[in-house]
């Protein structure tokens, strides 16, 4: 298991990285975070971490000096960097003094992330192959490195001609660059060990000397093949690979088909086509071929307002919920359009972040969502396919609306009915004293009744209202930090400052300001 530390001091970025996924599936491990350089070498000297994610603009000691220290104290240690736009003199920095690569902040996606995470596995695993004893015959390490180099070749658009020149001769590549053609192969599921020595043999019967180089994986679902001097339409390829695999191993797959081109230089954007195209097998039946001229017409995902899916949600009406965003898709598809699929994996799944999210802010969470969201946005993020998205996310919607009922359900009405009111007044000057008499109820009673049933303190869940309502108002335009206290019940600015720092760790102007706030 790989051990990692994210270094960064925004703490909203750090939780943000945590619970991206649950990494130890991908046999990662957060160990620790920290909010500046000096933080992190504490818990670096106390951990022992194999990575460290660390961001490059910090107080007291920025990703510079880290990557410095790191670098020369804990060499085998691998440093991702993640920075700005604006940052790029500091990221070549960092890389000169051994950093192993960066990622844009504004952009940071979990597949890239975890790309990365996997380059350094790799590296790591690499340096300690150097150092100890290697038990791999070098005939199966060749081939592998075989592999890597191929991959680098399709995916980096910075290689010169020097450089390619040379891993061709070191890696025994020799094939005519004058008339090439890449062909992309995507399965609609994980290829697993004892099928992968079988396909590769079916994929060199199919092309034979067609074949410029050993046909390698890309990911875990998909497979990329380099042909030259090729007299057969791709079709005619495609369907005799599709028939061969359906055949052995009963899989379903599509076969994305370049267009002939001239040029190792041009390997790249070529690769980077067959990609774009792949994304809308999305939309399509498996076990097709697919060619440049079926780019379908792709439209923009509509402005979505998530804040009118709040009644649906208060209501635990999950039907309403589920056609409200199912239309968005629908409506682009009835009309002939395509939404690109990362975009529309990436909606659903902020849709169920906001639901969840909701779901907190009216206290109808339970222990079970919580620990199960990662395994939907995974299923939301991994899924191949148009239907099959729309059908994880009603099973998701379903699972999350068994679970908020029971917690519903668990509250007396008269607690209900109470909660319910705090919803509502928030904003005025309310508390348990006022509560308990607006219910004819002893105040110490109403305490006890309160935490018996919803598992919190009364003043404690008050805050917590009021403070997630705080934090949306300091996530929009056009509010200061006194006009937001005062609409959520706190006419003390100081205190409110106070409140809101000991429940989520910075002021109000600090959070505001994440959101791109000037005040």
């Amino acid at each position: 298991m790989c051990k990692i530390i994210i270094v960064d001091d925004e703490k909203l970025l750090r939780q943000g990285f945590i619970h991206m996924t649950d990494w130890s599936e991908y046999g990662f491990r957060i160990i620790g975070e920290a909010s500046n350089g000096s933080e992190a070498l504490r818990l670096i000297e106390e951990n022992h971490p194999d990575i460290v994610v660390t961001d490059i603009r910090m107080p007291v000691m920025d990703g510079i000096e880290l990557t410095r220290i790191i670098k020369a104290r804990f060499p085998a240690i691998q440093v991702i960097i993640l920075s700005s736009y604006n940052d790029f003199d500091y990221v070549r920095e960092t890389l000169t003094l051994g950093a192993l690569d960066y990622l844009l902040k504004p952009k940071m996606e979990y597949k890239e992330l975890l790309n990365l995470l996997e380059k350094a596995r790799q590296k790591i695993a690499a340096s300690e192959g150097r150092s100890g004893q290697e038990t791999v015959p070098s005939e199966v390490r060749f081939e592998h490195l075989r592999h890597i180099f191929l991959k680098n070749l399709v995916s980096n658009g910075h290689l010169d001609p020097a450089t390619i020149q040379e891993n061709l001769k070191r890696h025994a590549l020799d094939f005519d660059e004058s008339n090439l053609l890449l062909f992309y192969l995507l399965f609609d599921r994980n290829i697993d060990t004892m099928e992968y020595c079988g396909i590769e043999t079916d994929l060199k019967a199919v092309f034979g000397s067609a074949l410029a180089a050993c046909p390698f994986l890309y990911d875990e679902q998909s497979y990329v093949l380099i042909l030259q001097s090729v007299s057969n339409s791709p079709d005619h390829f495609g369907r005799k690979i599709i028939a061969q695999l359906q055949q052995d191993y009963g899989l379903n797959l599509w076969v994305i088909a370049g267009e002939p081109f001239a040029g190792f230089q041009n390997i790249h954007p070529n690769f980077q086509r067959l990609l774009e195209l792949s994304r809308f097998c999305f939309y399509g039946e498996y076990n097709k071929v697919l060619k440049s001229a079926d780019l379908p017409n792709c439209v923009s995902l509509v402005e979505f307002d998530q804040k009118k899916l709040n009644p649906a949600i208060e209501k635990l009406d999950f039907n309403a919920l589920y056609a409200q965003v199912a239309a968005i898709p629908e409506g682009a598809l009835a009309a002939g359009k395509y939404i690109d699929p990362y975009t529309l994996k990436k909606f659903f799944s902020e849709v169920c972040y906001y639901l969840i999210h909701k779901l907190n802010e009216l206290k109808l969470d339970s222990e079970e969502v919580n620990k199960k969201k990662f395994t939907y946005f995974k299923n939301l993020e991994t899924t191949h396919h148009y239907h099959g998205l729309l059908q994880i996310f009603r099973t998701i919607l379903l699972e999350i609306e068994a679970l908020a009922t029971v917690r519903k359900e668990s509250c007396s009405p008269l607690i209900r009915r109470i909660i319910d009111y705090i919803k509502q007044n928030y904003a005025a000057d309310i508390s348990l004293n006022s509560v308990a008499e607006r219910f004819h109820m002893n105040k110490s009673y109403l305490c006890q009744l309160f935490k018996q049933q919803t598992g919190e303190n009364f003043n404690d869940y008050l805050v917590a209202i009021r403070i997630e309502k705080a934090k949306e108002l300091l996530r929009e335009p056009g509010h200061n930090v006194y006009t937001v206290g005062n609409r959520v019940g706190y006419f003390n600015p100081s205190y409110f400052g106070q409140v809101f720092k000991n429940a989520v760790g910075m002021t109000p102007s600090e959070y505001g300001k994440l959101f791109g706030r000037k005040d």
